[in-house]
């Protein structure tokens, strides 16, 4: 039985079970936190990627086509930034490991009239998908003035430019394809 509280607003105090409470809803209220990457090779382990999946694809319908392989957790069908528009690939998650082994045999088979492509999800690393650069070796540290770390990588260029006159003069047509 909690204790009784005086009418003096001066002798307001909180019961420890009141405090428990206040604990609960504070940690139900605290911003998602990311996954560790221990906690993340694990999920992606009972992962799988589906490739050519139809745009018009539910999440529902994705969970149908993959419950013979066993109890999914989850499926992620993601969405153009831009557009809002769906990507034509998905993850399914499953409960157990051996699903996984389950779900690449369905490689090949037809979903709303596609032949999807069921491969193992991968872990994201970080730094994949950036500009991709390279460490120069050591014997090119030093630039030809002399001054260190002044080449600190490669930078793969993306535009090519095409047609370029054989006089040299300056006018070059870009081609960014």
């Amino acid at each position: 039985m909690a204790p009784q509280r005086s009418n003096n607003s001066n002798e307001d105090f909180v019961t420890a079970e009141e405090m428990e409470l206040l604990k609960q809803a504070l940690s139900a209220s605290k911003k998602y936190m990311a996954p560790t990457a221990e906690e993340q090779e694990k999920t992606d382990a009972r992962s799988v990627y589906v490739g050519n999946v139809d745009w018009k694809s539910t999440v529902s319908e994705i969970e149908e086509h993959f419950a013979v392989c066993g109890k999914v957790a989850r499926v992620t069908i993601p969405k153009d930034k831009f557009t809002g528009y769906q990507k034509n690939f998905a993850f399914v998650e499953f409960q157990k490991l051996e699903s996984v082994q389950l779900a690449l045999v369905l490689s090949g088979t037809m979903f709303r009239n596609r032949k999807i492509m069921v491969t193992l999800k991968r872990t994201n690393k970080p730094g994949m998908g950036r500009t991709a650069t390279a460490q120069k070796p050591a014997h090119f540290a030093k630039s030809s003035h002399g001054k260190p770390g002044s080449h600190q990588g490669v930078t793969v260029v993306k535009y090519v430019y095409v047609n370029a006159p054989i006089n040299g003069s300056r006018s070059k047509r870009f081609a960014p394809y």
